[in-house]
């Protein structure tokens, strides 16, 4: 599900887009007004606008850019009850009164997206990013009953779940289609993750494996990732977000 994100402040726009990747969210970070208009008339499957900038003209002109698309308010106490009714009389299909905490804001934006049933019928829960080879992106899978791991290349990785291509089609042949393994360890650009997962699928040397039960703290470092490769570049708020994960 695709969502047009735009706060006031960019590093939280980004800290707000990184929780959201682990619910099965495709953020698209904007840094302006005008950056929210042009987004929505280019992509067509925007499901969602949430934004900070309570704005008539604004509102109006995301309304007119995409008729369908639906709005949630990060709305601050100091506004007014009669501004409030101003824009929900635009069409805003919730207001979520604005948190400090990113993760805060997250929560209530998934609970009002049940809450509207505007879930996207979308093949995949999550999206999922691929290294690069440059990366040397690696995994490793614990096999209890040999004492030992055995390692391969990350080849996709998303909140859900990760794909790795093992060195050895031999050591692949031991893993067990639907067994939990615990645990497994995957390292891309720097970011060190160790974590439980279930294998669900084989192709000669290549599995899929589901994550389990992930820590918070080890999900935000997959999210941090997810986010990076969706959006490549951004090497400075990447640099800053690695360095509180650790």
């Amino acid at each position: 599900m695709k969502i047009v994100v735009y706060t006031y402040a960019e590093s939280y726009t980004l800290q707000l887009a990184i929780e959201l990747i682990p619910k099965g969210v495709e953020p698209l970070e904007m840094k302006s007004k005008d950056d929210v208009i042009v987004a929505l008339k280019a992509i067509n499957d925007v499901n969602l606008v949430v934004t900070e900038s309570p704005e008539i003209e604004f509102l109006q002109h995301v309304k007119e850019a995409n008729p369908k698309v639906n709005i949630f308010l990060l709305f601050h106490q100091n506004l007014k009850p009669k501004e409030l009714m101003s824009m929900m009389s635009l069409g805003i299909t919730a207001l979520i009164e604005y948190s400090p905490t990113p993760a805060v804001i997250a929560e209530s934006i998934i609970h009002n997206i049940i809450k509207f049933d505007l879930r996207a019928p979308e093949r995949r829960a999550h999206v999922r990013v691929q290294p690069s080879g440059v990366e040397n992106a690696v995994g490793a899978v614990y096999l209890r009953d040999a004492g030992k791991f055995i390692r391969g290349g990350l080849i996709d990785i998303s909140a859900g779940g990760a794909a790795i291509q093992f060195y050895d089609s031999i050591e692949a042949s031991m893993l067990l289609a639907n067994h939990i393994y615990d645990p497994v360890l995957l390292q891309m650009r720097g970011l060190e993750i160790k974590t439980i997962a279930r294998m669900k699928g084989k192709r000669e040397s290549v599995a899929g494996f589901q994550f389990e039960n992930v820590e918070e703290r080890e999900m935000h470092k997959i999210a941090t990732y997810v986010h990076y490769k969706m959006n490549e570049g951004s090497d400075d708020f990447y640099k800053s977000i690695l360095k509180n994960s650790r």
